[in-house]
């Protein structure tokens, strides 16, 4: 039996971070700076291009940056449920949340550790990198779930080939990759990992 080795993506996957930037932006700059988003479940991309001017888009970061506890203050973008089954897949096997984040005044993994217990997932290893391919590699992971293809990509260029790298549909990766690891939902996701175990 082999060892399963579980590597969740937090933003875009777990928790809206789009809509929680462009809320930031047009609270900070005036409604308008920043495209309002109507479905958060899957949100679009937003870039400097997008912003009005471009310019705030770095400006909202720096105030990101600088906000305390931002990254703790997510919404998430599954149910409870799904949480729940993230706790007990990590009583199970390995699981690590890789995200890309980071922090002026106090660790971006401190606060998503802070953000996972808050939804109901106690058992938590949080690595905040932007290598997550490589990451995926040192890890030895065996299933993964992102919603950047490019990471996903990576991910699965350092996977053993016995290893999936799986992407979450969003309106933003519509990009061409392996329509078997595309999934529509992290539920989608879990029910494979699970049945591997």
């Amino acid at each position: 039996m082999k060892q399963i080795v579980v590597q969740f993506d937090v933003d875009g996957v777990l928790a809206d971070w789009t809509k929680a930037f462009t809320e930031l932006a047009n609270g900070l700059w005036g409604p308008g700076t920043a495209p309002e988003l109507q479905e958060s479940t899957a949100p679009q991309w937003t870039g400097p291009n997008q912003f009005n001017p471009p310019e705030r888009f770095n400006d909202t970061w720096d105030a990101l940056l600088r906000t305390p506890n931002w990254w703790a203050g997510l919404k998430p973008m599954v149910g409870i449920d799904v949480f729940h089954r993230i706790a007990r897949l990590t009583m199970l096997v390995p699981v690590y949340f890789v995200t890309n984040r980071w922090h002026y005044l106090g660790p971006a993994n401190w606060q998503t550790t802070c953000w996972l217990r808050n939804m109901g997932v106690p058992n938590t290893s949080v690595i905040c990198t932007k290598n997550k391919g490589e990451a995926a590699y040192l890890l030895h992971t065996t299933h993964s779930i992102e919603d950047k293809l490019e990471n996903a990509k990576d991910i699965r260029d350092h996977m053993l080939p016995t290893s999936f790298s799986y992407l979450i549909n969003r309106l933003h990766n519509q990009g061409t990759y392996c329509p078997e690891h595309r999934v529509d939902s992290v539920a989608q996701f879990l029910d494979i990992v699970e049945k591997e175990i």
